[in-house]
């Protein structure tokens, strides 16, 4: 259990190190546009624990979408695999989280209307805005029958 406790506040400690350093070098990408130290925060980003959060967070991944126009090769062509490289962690964290999307995106489709007990679960393993919007149209017109079956 105490093991348990250590090893949740390490890995929140190291998200936290990664989340302060991305900040740090997308600051200092923002801020410069010298070849080779341009080069240097890209081989920094690199080898840098980057998580899907961290990229959300910071927005850099967006910067360096940017970066992949570098008139300089070099800068491009690292900018570009680095973005390769983020796009499939994401690739990789949406797949394996799929089977925890799928229960909470029936609570999220159903939590938001104020008759979930009557509606469905959601049979889709991610909720989308068109899934929300669907799904609070389908409670409407449940509320709105009057003689309480689902209208279809």
């Amino acid at each position: 259990s105490h093991n348990c406790v250590t090893f949740i506040f390490s890995s929140l400690r190291k998200k936290n190190k990664y989340m302060e350093e991305a900040k740090e070098l997308k600051q200092r990408l923002e801020n410069t546009s010298d070849t080779e130290e341009v080069l240097e925060i890209l081989a920094a980003l690199s080898k840098l624990e980057i998580s899907t959060e961290i990229l959300k967070a910071t927005g850099i991944g967006i910067l360096i979408n940017k970066k992949t126009k570098n008139s300089d090769p070099s800068v491009s062509a690292l900018a570009k695999d680095l973005l390769n490289t983020w796009k499939n962690l994401a690739k990789q964290n949406l797949s394996n989280s799929t089977s925890s999307l799928s229960s909470s995106s029936s609570s999220v489709s159903t939590s938001d209307s104020a008759s979930s007990s009557s509606s469905p679960p959601s049979s889709s393993t991610t909720t989308t805005e068109t899934d929300k919007s669907t799904t609070n149209n389908n409670n409407n017109n449940n509320n709105n029958n009057s003689n309480g079956k689902k209208s279809e």
